[in-house]
């Protein structure tokens, strides 16, 4: 959990949050006829939670969601392999996303709150999938020109 105090010193001028982010993620899936139509345990990311508040904590921005639209923004490696029937998968993501981009309405402070779970795991006849945060920073840069809006980039972007 980030529970952070950040000032901004520029009126009328965008703020990006940024996430640094070292994460492990594992499944498996059973592949064999037994298994067929069952659920598939397939976990991408962990929830989260982030409240941008006033100097006097009253809320301005607040979202819930996983982190999984953001994954395909940091670079991976994966290690999978597929013994008889049963397929193994082992990544590890590292990177810097952008969480938030947000318009303050007048300099002074703010604070940020983010909520991560840690560990999530999830389970179901024939499969299992983790995700398992190892390092996490939070940074808030000032003065930022906002990212184009033609690419799709899953974060949102409010004034405040």
């Amino acid at each position: 959990m980030f529970e952070n105090p950040i000032s901004v010193t520029s009126v009328g001028q965008w703020c990006r949050v940024l996430l640094s982010l070292e994460s492990n993620e594992a499944s498996q899936m059973n592949q064999s006829l037994r298994y067929f139509g069952e659920k598939v345990a397939l976990l991408v990311g962990t929830p989260y939670s982030l409240i941008l508040s006033d100097a006097e904590r009253r809320e301005l921005h607040t979202e819930t969601g996983t982190l999984e639209p953001f994954i395909t923004w940091l670079g991976s490696r994966h290690r999978m392999k597929e013994p008889l029937f049963l397929e193994q998968s082992h990544g590890r993501h590292e990177g810097t996303i952008t969480l938030l981009e947000f318009l303050p309405e007048k300099a002074g402070q703010y604070w940020l709150s983010l909520r991560i779970r840690e560990k999530v795991t999830l389970e179901y006849t024939g499969s299992s999938s983790s995700w398992e945060v190892l390092k996490a920073e939070l940074v808030v840069r000032e003065s930022v020109i906002p990212l184009s809006k033609t690419v799709s980039y899953p974060h949102q972007r409010v004034r405040v």
